[in-house]
């Protein structure tokens, strides 16, 4: 099993990787919840013969959307690599959190990001996940 490899801002996947499963969010603490949810992706991936990916995004949401609710951050991004790297989880992917990318709509985000640029076939979320403007989707 190759190691993790982390994506960060414009990059994408490399070419030779053509379907995903894809989990998303901002695992601002990788607790025991984050863990199962990465842990049941990996599994699902083989099972499907893609790859699983891990996106979250820097600076946390709330520190664009609303700043003065922003909380402090529980892992920094090195623990959540090392925290990760344990899973088998393919890729650790950072998408730069702009006020452009709050204001898309949940099938924007879905198209654009995980579509398009990290080829998303699967998704999984926590029960309490949302995406999109006003977390819609």
């Amino acid at each position: 099993m190759p190691e993790l490899s982390a994506i960060s801002g414009g990059s994408g996947l490399p070419s030779d990787v053509r379907g995903t499963a894809i989990t998303v969010g901002t695992f601002d603490g990788m607790h025991r919840g984050h863990v199962d949810v990465v842990s049941r992706l990996v599994a699902a991936a083989a099972r499907a013969g893609l790859r699983s990916v891990m996106v979250s995004f820097e600076p946390h949401p709330l520190e664009v959307v609303n700043p003065a609710s922003a909380p402090r951050l529980l892992t920094t991004h090195d623990e959540k690599l090392e925290i990760i790297a344990s899973t088998r989880l393919d890729y650790f992917a950072v998408v730069p959190f702009t006020s452009r990318l709050a204001a898309f709509t949940a099938a924007e985000f879905v198209d654009t990001v995980l579509r398009r640029r990290f080829r998303m076939r699967q998704l999984l979320i926590g029960h309490d996940h949302g995406f999109g403007h006003r977390r819609a989707g």
